[in-house]
């Protein structure tokens, strides 16, 4: 899993983030301290040439372990 802060600077830094995703400096500033937002990962990972997975594996992540539950 990548960092959020290698993500938002391989996606070119908080401001192009900020404004791609229609949010401040400020908001993009606070993704470093947790997640991000599962609205905005795809977004994001193509912004920084990664897979969604790599951003957010508990959302995006493998569904076979969906599959494991089913049995």
């Amino acid at each position: 899993m990548i960092s959020v802060s290698e993500l938002i600077e391989k996606a070119g830094g908080v401001v192009t983030v900020a404004r791609a995703v229609n949010r401040t400096h400020p908001a993009i500033i606070k993704w470093k301290k947790g997640k991000v937002p599962s609205i905005h990962v795809l977004t994001l990972a193509k912004m920084a040439g990664v897979n969604p997975e790599e951003v957010r594996p508990d959302v995006f992540g493998n569904t076979d372990t969906e599959e494991e539950f089913k049995k």
